[in-house]
């Protein structure tokens, strides 16, 4: 039996809650003990509290840069590197990433380093794409392993190990600080890191047969096979008529449908109201994990990995534009329409299944049954899982 690669996913997000996320507890922190020590500033300044949080603001946008744009491009190159190497490599280096950050923040804290010495942390998680391309690799993975027709369950499952593991992570991690300080976390998360690529390395085998990785890996040759997957991405629509049952695609609309009430209901609710708005967004991710399922299913094997490259630099673009516009909408509109950022983003999730609609009726439903898939297979359509 193989072993899954779903902890391995869980822990990188895990990890992130920490390093990333309650990172930004850390550099309050690290910045605190700083300007307390300092008693040159302490002197000069009246309000030192004015002072951590504007050098904590700046900080914390420097190390989310440090870690999305260099992210951007290792994961088009690493995922597409995959399809010729093997898929182990999206996911070791994403790990070794995490890990030496978490090495670096216990660093920090155990010699009281002062926050510019955190950027090589930040950039170690960047230069390694971030626990995105280890997503990423982890769905390519599943897509070479799994039976077409177990693909879309499996999706879901892997998208709800990654929330599961960034709201376990804000729970324990909180808690777990308050209680004890940063440096314990810290060294559990790196001996969990540890653990996890002894379990990609030794106890995972990897989805590509040997024989089908190619000699030649140079880096103009994996930047062209980016290209022209790319290319063959943005005509393939044809293809989707291949998949026209109703199964998969119920489901993108019950998903979109539940988006677009949980966003109305976010801004009509009061205080005696808000528990509404968590059934309503229980579905809020299957579209994407059947549109991942999918479109797994509607490329070969070795084309994978520049498939949710794609994906990966998606998710990476909308967590740079959407922090920076929705903060930019709701600044601008809180004094007069404190609802209205909700009211657009039911708006952009209603335009997005307009669009899903408008596929559907010029193209057909994208489904993948059992019936189908055994049909695709027995013309040579689709490769038959080992």
């Amino acid at each position: 039996m193989e072993a899954p690669v779903e902890p391995t996913v869980f822990i990188a997000y895990l990890a992130w809650s920490l390093l990333s996320i309650q990172g930004v507890v850390f550099t309050k922190y690290v910045i605190s003990v700083h300007l307390s020590s300092n008693s040159e500033l302490n002197n000069s300044t009246s309000d030192l509290g004015l002072v951590e949080q504007e050098l904590t603001a700046r900080w914390n946008i420097v190390f989310m840069l440090c870690q999305a744009f260099p992210s951007l491009f290792v994961m088009l190159y690493i995922s597409v590197l995959s399809d010729r190497v093997g898929r182990k490599i999206s996911l070791i280096v994403p790990a070794v990433g995490l890990l030496g950050a978490s090495v670096n923040f216990c660093s920090v804290y155990i010699f009281e380093l002062s926050a510019p010495y955190l950027l090589i942390g930040n950039l170690l998680i960047g230069l390694t794409g971030t626990p995105i391309l280890l997503r990423s690799g982890a769905a390519a993975y599943i897509g070479d392993t799994c039976k077409p027709e177990d693909v879309t369950i499996r999706m879901a499952i892997l998208l709800g190990v990654v929330v599961l593991g960034i709201a376990l992570g804000q729970l324990l991690f909180s808690i777990w600080i308050e209680t004890t300080g940063f440096l314990q976390p810290f060294l559990f998360m790196t001996g969990l890191l540890v653990f996890c690529i002894f379990y990609i390395v030794c106890l995972m085998k990897d989805s590509i047969d040997s024989k089908q990785i190619k000699e030649t890996s140079s880096f103009k040759g994996v930047i062209e096979g980016f290209i022209d997957i790319t290319t063959r991405m943005l005509f393939v629509t044809k293809a989707l008529q291949k998949f026209c049952n109703m199964g998969d695609s119920t489901l993108i609309y019950l998903g979109l449908l539940s988006t677009v009430s949980n966003f109305i209901a976010l801004a009509t609710a009061t205080a005696n109201t808000v528990y509404v708005v968590i059934p309503l967004a229980c579905l809020i991710y299957v579209p994407k994990a059947v549109s991942q399922a999918q479109l797994s299913n509607l490329v070969e094997k070795q084309e994978r990995g520049a498939l949710f490259a794609l994906a990966g630099v998606t998710d990476g673009i909308g967590f740079i534009i959407g922090p920076f516009w929705t903060n930019l909408v709701y600044s601008a509109t809180v004094k007069y329409a404190p609802n209205l950022i909700w009211y657009l983003f039911a708006m952009l999730s209603l335009i997005t299944t307009v669009i899903v609609i408008c596929i559907h009726v010029k193209y057909g439903y994208i489904d993948a049954t059992t019936e189908e898939v055994e049909s695709n297979e027995k013309d040579g359509l689709l490769e038959k899982p080992k």
